[in-house]
């Protein structure tokens, strides 16, 4: 059929609820037999029509009653109206009317030609359900043998999901919008060079990839143009032309609700720019990549992306909208768990955790000639600018009694909800709920859910799940993610390691008894004793560095003299009151080396009732220096003048309030971060060669805390550059802190 046939006299029939009925053309005919009241149908809007047999040609209904026909190789334009079952076509190009009528779910005109309804949902499916139901291969075979009927969308989102090697979001090089633009770039780059056959060919390892790829397909139209493949060109257009189609009618680009919906930034690119017309302004500023990362709006489950562009007519400037559903990834409560479990605190544990889930960086941890045990493992999970972080932490305690009551006990005050939830044998688990904050405080972190884990052993861990201020939001979708993970805890390979005897950690050696557990967390030794659940706990801890830190003093303060490491010493002795526990604490500092530059120990010893402090104490007597003890930093090799210095990276480092009381006068790493209230989070200050371990000291109401720098950072990973938080908190009666790498 050719257009003029088209044109002339198109005889129509849809498929409607009712009975199919004759509609005449624009001329009424004397013999015509028109019913006195045709019924009057809704037609479901947006609609594809394609000829068959199977071709190019087809016939697309939009929404805002307008249409556009793909015919031997020309698209043509106009409006419509439905009067009862009559379809009037107006033409813009060659300014005539027609007039259709109806029946089935075909389209037949004058001269036989059949026109088919193309596959739609009514309700489009959302993207996780297509891509777990998708068919990829079936629908390949069918367009590759010419059928047209196909839904493209699903065909698009099916295609993608089997060309990306990852799971889907933005993450990696190997992600659908990545591996799409790269092979777009090879193709302009041949195309550019005039190697058109080579410039083919790219185009066609991309869609042996992925055949639903609207870049590909458009590429290969290109380059068949250039090789003057007319039949080919038809093929690659049409294809292109079903692919655009499934996406413009997916909405109309003017609002979130009524977004454009793809399946990778290239496609949006060339959706934008070679069918909609429209060339970009943003979000990328001038000159960066335009597959740098984007942070989509998040809304209802669903992440969407604004984009400002120039009309045709280059008056001025417009936002449209687009779903990006697939390239942000699944939203929370969607997120597929790995088949793989992962360990946290050195395998005590296992969780399944999604596939995009990272294990985040902390503060850089020494070589030790004995195993020690991990106090947190913190899992990171971001979907756009949401984040939710799992804290995974051993308490050091044992609970001999009723589990659910002491935790109930705990945590009572604070927490909306506590229940028992169902974990694998043999571990038992309380989770609880606490009131989610208001606080818009971008910095300010979020308790979405925590769950204590009691071990056959009577072993107790933590797990915590924490939302940032966008997350916490959309509290309900990140609930179900968190559930299905807490659901999947079993029991690890590892066990706390609590024998009696000698240890030998980094630098020194101690006799302790059974029950003590030797950790790290920045400082290379920490001992701490297995009390009961709810009981605070008995530490011990040596910290190395150059700054001496200064212990209390005052008449409250109970001075005792003690011989530590070789080396006289005086316990400075107080007694307070931390979260309504009765807390001592016990100080001491030796000097290690004397010199220009000196090396100290700072001896800190916390437990809640005095025969356990004695424990303490007699464990720290029994410490000695175990060689070879780490030397002070030499000069380091000389540097020819000719030879400038390499430039140290930059990283911006705040400072965070972790803890419940206000700190002042703040100062880590020598830097002045001023006083942080409770909760509160500094602003950035440049650092060149910062490590994740600083030293810091500040003041508090309860007196003044200090973290001493280590001996040296000899085998220490610097942090680089980037951004990054100093989480402080106090824990156990200790300051305590941990580096935080922060999105860009």
């Amino acid at each position: 059929m050719n257009r003029s046939q088209f044109f002339a006299a198109i005889i129509c029939t849809v498929a409607f609820e009712g009975s199919p009925l004759p509609i005449h053309g624009q001329v009424a005919s004397p013999a015509a037999s028109v019913p006195a009241a045709a019924p009057v149908v809704s037609l479901k809007l947006p609609s594809t029509y394609v000829s068959t047999p199977p071709s190019a040609d087809q016939l697309q209904l939009n929404a805002d009653n307008s249409f556009s026909l793909q015919e031997a190789g020309e698209t043509y334009h106009g409006t419509f109206s439905v009067s009862g079952n009559a379809l009037e076509l107006r033409i813009s190009e060659t300014n005539t009317n027609t007039t259709a009528i109806m029946q089935g779910s075909n389209l037949t005109d004058s001269n036989g030609q059949t026109w088919v309804l193309r596959e739609q949902a009514p309700h489009p499916a959302p993207v996780a359900d297509v891509v777990k139901n998708q068919a990829y291969s079936e629908m390949l075979a069918r367009v590759q043998h010419g059928d047209m009927t196909v839904d493209f969308r699903a065909f698009r989102i099916a295609g993608a999901s089997r060309a990306a090697s990852l799971p889907r979001g933005l993450a990696g090089p190997s992600s659908v919008s990545a591996r799409e633009l790269r092979d777009h770039r090879e193709f302009t780059r041949l195309f550019g060079l005039g190697d058109f056959e080579a410039a083919f060919a790219s185009a066609s390892r991309s869609l042996e990839r992925n055949y639903a790829s609207l870049v590909a397909h458009f590429d290969a139209m290109t380059a068949c143009q250039a090789l003057h493949r007319k039949d080919e060109v038809v093929l690659h257009q049409a294809l292109a032309d079903a692919l655009a189609d499934s996406i413009r009618i997916s909405g109309d680009g003017k609002a979130p609700a009524t977004a454009w919906e793809v399946v990778s930034r290239p496609e949006e690119y060339m959706f934008l720019s070679s069918i909609v017309g429209l060339r970009r302004l943003g979000p990328f500023p001038a000159g960066s990549s335009p597959d740098a990362s984007v942070v989509p709006l998040l809304e209802n489950g669903h992440a969407y992306e604004a984009v400002e562009v120039i009309g045709p007519d280059s008056t001025g400037t417009e936002y449209v909208w687009f779903n990006v559903d697939f390239d942000a990834g699944p939203a929370p409560a969607e997120m597929q768990l790995a088949s793989q479990p992962m360990d946290v605190l050195d395998g005590r544990i296992t969780i399944r955790a999604p596939a995009q889930a990272r294990i985040e960086r902390r503060g850089p941890t020494r070589v030790a000639v004995e195993r020690q045990a991990d106090e947190e493992s913190r899992i990171v999970l971001d979907y756009g600018s949401e984040r939710m972080t799992l804290v995974a932490s051993e308490t050091f305690s044992r609970c001999t009694g009723d589990f659910e009551l002491s935790v109930r006990r705990m945590i009572a005050a604070s927490s909306i909800g506590v229940e028992a939830f169902d974990l694998k044998s043999p571990l038992h688990g309380i989770a609880y709920w606490p009131e989610m904050s208001s606080s818009s405080d971008k910095a300010k972190s979020h308790r979405l859910m925590g769950l204590y884990i009691m071990r056959s052993d009577a072993a107790v861990e933590h797990l915590a799940f924490d939302l940032n201020a966008d997350a916490a939001r959309d509290s309900a979708s990140w609930e179900r993610l968190a559930r299905n993970i807490a659901a999947t805890l079993a029991v690890g390979q590892q066990s706390l390691p609590s024998q009696a005897g000698e240890r030998r950690f980094f630098g020194f050696t101690a006799t302790v008894p059974d029950g003590y557990v030797a950790t790290r967390e920045g400082s290379p030794v920490k001992l701490r004793k297995l009390t009961e659940f709810g009981v605070a706990a008995s530490s011990l801890a040596v910290d190395t560095g150059y700054a001496p830190l200064t212990p209390p003093d005052g008449p409250q303060v109970k001075i005792t003299k003690v011989t530590l490491l070789g080396m006289p010493a005086q316990w400075h002795e107080t007694v307070q009151t931390e979260d309504s526990q009765r807390l001592i604490s016990a100080d001491a500092v030796v000097v290690l080396r004397r010199g220009p530059r000196p090396i100290y120990a700072h001896v800190a010893l916390r437990s809640a009732n005095s025969t356990e402090m004695e424990e303490l104490k007699r464990i720290a007597a029994s410490l000695r220096l175990a060689p070879p003890f780490a030397p002070a930093p030499g000069p380091g090799p000389a540097r020819s003048p000719l030879t400038p210095p390499k430039a140290s990276p930059v990283s911006q480092i705040r400072v965070r309030n972790s803890s419940g009381t206000d700190f002042r006068s703040v100062k880590v790493g020598g830097k002045d971060y001023g006083d942080i209230k409770a909760g509160a989070t500094t602003a950035y200050q440049p650092w060149i060669g910062a490590y994740g371990f600083e030293p810091v000291s500040l003041l508090r109401s309860a007196g003044p805390m200090a973290i001493p720098g280590p001996i040296d950072h000899t085998g220490d990973p610097k942090l680089g550059a980037g951004h990054y938080t100093y989480v402080l908190l106090v824990r156990d009666g200790r300051l305590v802190s941990n580096v935080e790498q922060d999105k860009e």
